[in-house]
This record gives structure tokens, C-alpha cells and sequence, in this order.
């Protein structure tokens, strides 16, 4: 997908995008490697999020990114689902196939918030546990 202007000639890139690539460069590229490599680590399952044996920042990082990622695909869905005027209309199942590629950077990052949401201890520490420190 090549942008044009009203000449026909190459246009440059929206800002949006390109506040989105380096977003993506930046921040979203770097931890999915790093929450790659923790997951690999120990293991990815809920529980596994937050508790003693994984990083202490792991956990809420978790969420800033996952609800990052998720709503920079939505103006990338939104372009390929209903392509500008000035793209030439593909057939319903090239969209799907590009949408496709798409998916995996919308699934992992949904799939981070919902296991670090899904932890029952406080997202800054266990409060109960300072609680009953505090009352014996």
C-alpha cells in the first residue's frame, strides 16, 4: 500500500503513522522481546505473573503495553477494514489476509493485560499481607 498525493506522485507519510512506527520502534518492539523472554522463562501461565519468581516490574508493564499496542492496531485495523479514498479498493479477502498479519500483534498483547489482570495480588504489592504486618 503506497500513498499518493493528488498527482499521482508519493506522498509522505500522515504524522499519525509515523508517531505510530516510532512507538512501535521504541517502546512495543523492545518489550515483546523482553516479555518474550520473561514468559519463556517462567513459564506464562496467570499465576505466573507478578508472583515472587517473576520480575517485580513485569506485571504492570504488562498492562501499559497491552492496552498500548491494542489501541495503536485500532486506526491500522480501521485503515485496512475501510481503506481511504485515495487506496485502490483490494477484494475483501486481500484485506482479510493483511488483517491477518495484523491479529498476532493484537492477540499477544491482549493476552499479556489478561493475565496480568487476572493475578489476585495488588498491582503495587499485597496489601492485606502489609495490613496484618501492621496490626501484629
Amino acid at each position: 500500500m503506497r500513498m499518493v498525493d493528488e498527482s499521482g506522485e508519493a506522498a509522505a507519510p500522515p504524522s499519525w503513522f509515523r508517531a505510530l512506527v516510532w512507538a512501535e520502534v521504541i517502546f512495543q518492539l523492545p518489550f515483546f522481546v523482553a516479555a518474550s523472554s520473561v514468559l519463556c522463562r517462567y513459564g506464562g501461565k496467570a499465576g505466573s505473573i507478578g508472583d515472587r519468581s517473576s520480575p517485580p516490574w513485569f506485571r504492570s508493564v504488562c498492562i501499559i503495553y497491552g492496552v498500548h499496542t491494542a489501541t495503536t492496531l485500532i486506526p491500522i485495523f480501521a485503515s485496512i477494514l475501510d481503506p481511504p479514498p485515495e487506496v485502490p479498493v483490494s477484494t475483501l479477502s486481500e484485506r482479510a489476509v493483511l488483517a491477518s498479519f495484523y491479529l498476532p500483534y493484537f492477540l499477544f498483547p491482549a493476552y499479556l493485560v489478561i493475565i496480568a489482570m487476572c493475578h489476585e495480588q495488588d498491582m503495587f504489592g499485597d496489601r492485606s499481607t502489609d495490613r496484618k504486618m501492621k496490626n501484629t
